[in-house]
């Protein structure tokens, strides 16, 4: 709650007197990967994968912007929730069907840009992410009992921080882009995530 609360705190201090100035406003919008390490782990099953990102933001100025941003991760192992329904059950199920619908990080950030060089800028974020993941899954266990319905979670809002570089490339006629590699934390007992993504920007 204290991380919430300061959080919304610095947002909205800076906000207000950034929003007055009228330098660099503009939306954006981001696409690109993500990489979730070995270790990563959702409270039923450790993972490790490739997901797709997408999202927008808006620059109040040179400095400060906010962002949305959605992270899919990769999906839930299939043995990881039979095992769960077993344990549920107290019983051994014999066949199954399990389809992912989604598996997602959706997040709400402030953006930080600091520039290093000429060619780079520091990148930091701070806000919250929330993780929610859903299954379509059918099953007979060995006492004949069949089940189908949904295996899903939201957990709800956590706070995260991101650390990274952006490229942007030389403005010329239309649109600037840019691309920015970053390492994302989410601070959920849950949900011990640690990723990196890869977003190529486009500024209007």
């Amino acid at each position: 709650m204290k991380i919430r609360n300061a959080c919304i705190v610095l947002i909205g201090m800076l906000a207000i007197p950034l929003a007055a100035e009228d330098n660099d406003l503009g939306w954006y919008f981001l696409g690109g990967f993500t990489v979730f390490p070995d270790g990563t782990s959702i409270e039923v099953a450790s993972t490790e994968g490739y997901g797709k990102r997408w999202g927008a933001g808006f620059q109040i100025n040179s400095f400060f912007g906010l962002e949305f941003a959605r992270d899919s991760a990769p999906a839930l192992n299939d043995a990881a929730i039979v095992k769960i329904f077993e344990q549920d059950f107290d019983d051994t199920i014999n066949t199954y069907d399990i389809k992912s619908s989604y598996n997602r990080f959706s997040s709400i950030v402030g953006k930080f840009t600091v520039p290093v060089i000429k060619s780079a800028n520091l990148i930091g974020k701070l806000g919250y992410a929330n993780y929610s993941y859903r299954s379509k899954v059918e099953f007979q266990s060995k006492s004949e009992l069949q089940f189908s319905g949904k295996f899903e979670e939201d957990y709800g809002l956590t706070p995260t921080a991101s650390l990274g570089v952006e490229f942007p490339f030389r403005k010329g006629f239309g649109p600037s882009a840019g691309i920015e590699l970053a390492v994302t934390k989410v601070f959920e007992e849950e949900v011990e995530s640690v990723w990196g993504t890869a977003s190529f920007l486009i500024r209007f």
